[in-house]
Order: structure tokens, then sequence, then C-alpha cells
């Protein structure tokens, strides 16, 4: 079966058939109906394995402060 290396979109936690989350660096899953799918709605993003070597390399964005209830 063929494969296709895929990464969620920014912000997103994507699930697998089995229900385990897609790493956010990215993963080689089956090319199924159902990774197409998620491809379709913008949900994964179709890429390479390079770009995951790309993505832990770079800083990560620093955390924005809540508003709401203060502890």
């Amino acid at each position: 079966m063929k494969t296709v290396f895929v990464t969620p979109r920014a912000g997103l936690q994507v699930r697998d058939e089995r229900g385990r989350a897609i790493p956010a660096e990215g993963k080689d899953m089956a090319r199924t109906a159902y990774v197409l799918r998620r491809i379709q709605d913008g949900d994964l993003v179709e890429g390479n394995p390079e770009q995951r070597v790309q993505a832990e390399s770079a800083p990560e964005p620093e955390a924005k402060p809540r508003k709401g209830r203060k502890e």
C-alpha cells in the first residue's frame, strides 16, 4: 500500500483511524480514504519527511497569557 507523509494543520490535533493523535512533527501514513479526506478538508497537510527536520529546529512561539480567571 502506498504511503504519504502528513502533518496536522497548525493548531489542530488530528487523530488517525484508530483514534491515536498524529504527532505535530508528522507521520508516514497509509494512503487511505480517511487520510485523503483529512487532506482534502485541510486538517492534514501533505508534505515530505525533510520538513520534519526543519520543524524540529524552528523555535517555538511564546505562549500567550490567558484571559479570564486569575489564580
